[in-house]
């Protein structure tokens, strides 16, 4: 089987045991509400979408280990920034986005930089058009 049709078998499994386990949730426990902040969800999703977008940008290193491990560094350094400095100076709605879009932005850069020293790679945004 080729890695591909492997990837796509994977993700569907995935996405229909999320899909079960968040319809049971609903049907089964539907007082069962989970202790998310707003400005924890607004974080995860900014937090997927910046790694979406460093997948994305970087498919020719997908193969190699020392990608997933820089990757999953900066995850690591990426939730400690937020969890460290920024979560105790949430002002509003407003500044929580532009704070939460300025340091993806940075981190982004970073990231690139990174990968650019260690792979001489630069991100491919090609995918976005």
């Amino acid at each position: 089987m080729k890695s591909e049709s492997k990837t796509l078998v994977w993700g569907t499994i995935i996405a229909v045991t999320l899909v079960a386990i968040a319809s049971i949730k609903v049907t089964r426990f539907p007082d069962f509400h989970l202790p998310i902040s707003d400005e924890w969800l607004k974080f995860d999703l900014a937090t997927a979408l910046l790694i979406v977008i460093l997948i994305f940008s970087y498919k020719s290193l997908l193969r190699r280990p020392y990608y997933w491990l820089l990757l999953s560094a900066f995850l690591v350094v990426h939730v400690a920034f937020y969890v460290f400095f920024f979560s105790s100076q949430i002002g509003g709605p407003l500044q929580d986005d532009i704070q939460l879009g300025t340091m993806a932005g940075l981190e982004f850069v970073v990231f690139a930089l990174v990968i650019f020293g260690v792979y001489r790679v630069a991100p491919n945004m090609k995918w976005m058009q």
